[in-house]
Formats: structure tokens, C-alpha cells, sequence
């Protein structure tokens, strides 16, 4: 848990858009016209929001350790390059 920095954003995300989905859901029982969010288009968007924040969580926790490193033992970017 300590190295998905970015979770409290993701889950504001989540928590913002259930809270959309329940207003316009009550909307829709007020006003027919009113669209609804289908079950499976929310669980899309959480996975995507909870996969996209695990992604960068993960990848800003390697660049800090590549950081910590020191100048010797970081690897070079033009030798990266070369060998793919």
C-alpha cells in the first residue's frame, strides 16, 4: 500500500463519478430523458482509474529510486536505447 502514492487521487476520481452516476440516476427517476450509466460502463471506469493509478504509482516509485541511486550506478539512457 505504501507505494501507490497516487491511490487517494484515484479513489477521488471513483468517489466523484459514483456520485455523478447517483445524481444523474435520480435524475433520470425525476426526468426520463435524463441518461443512465450502465452497471458495466462503471466497473469499466473504476478498473481503468484503478489500473491507470497503480501504473504511475508504480512507474513515479521507480524514478525516485533511480534518483536515490547514485550517479555511478544509474544506468544510461543512450545505452538503453542501444541495446533495443
Amino acid at each position: 500500500m505504501a507505494r501507490l502514492r497516487h491511490l487517494n487521487h484515484g479513489l477521488a476520481v471513483i468517489l466523484a463519478f459514483i456520485g455523478a452516476k447517483l445524481i444523474l440516476h435520480w435524475a433520470h427517476g425525476v426526468w426520463p430523458a435524463v441518461p443512465e450509466i450502465p452497471t458495466p460502463l462503471s466497473l469499466g471506469v473504476i478498473v481503468v482509474v484503478l489500473a491507470a493509478v497503480t501504473g504511475t504509482s508504480l512507474l513515479a516509485g521507480r524514478r525516485a529510486r533511480l534518483r536515490e541511486r547514485p550517479p555511478a550506478q544509474r544506468p544510461d539512457p543512450l545505452e538503453e536505447t542501444e541495446r533495443r
